[in-house]
């Protein structure tokens, strides 16, 4: 005597599988494309999270940012920013 199990519901003569063709291989596509969607789904996650890993830290000022600052902050004079800013722009 057969007892259904877990080895019909899926691919046994009343299973999810039975009403199409190429009966053995359909399953094999079935796990098949889900792996691949897993496979996927799991790559571009990783790579979303490294490229925003490098959008996470502050980015680097500029040195005529930093000098600008000094200058609104008072710790430079006007001849000096200017000096300064034509030192860096070259």
């Amino acid at each position: 005597m057969h007892t259904p199990g877990l080895n019909t519901w899926f691919c046994g003569p009343s299973g999810f599988f039975s009403g199409f063709h190429l009966g053995g291989l359909m399953p094999l596509l079935f796990w098949g494309v889900l792996l691949y969607l897993a496979y996927r789904l799991l790559t571009q996650g990783a790579r979303a999270a490294r490229s925003n890993a490098g959008h996470a830290t502050a980015p680097e000022e500029t040195p005529l940012a930093i000098l600008k600052k000094r200058y609104a902050a008072g710790e430079i004079d006007r001849e000096d920013y200017q000096r300064r800013k034509q030192d860096l722009e070259g």
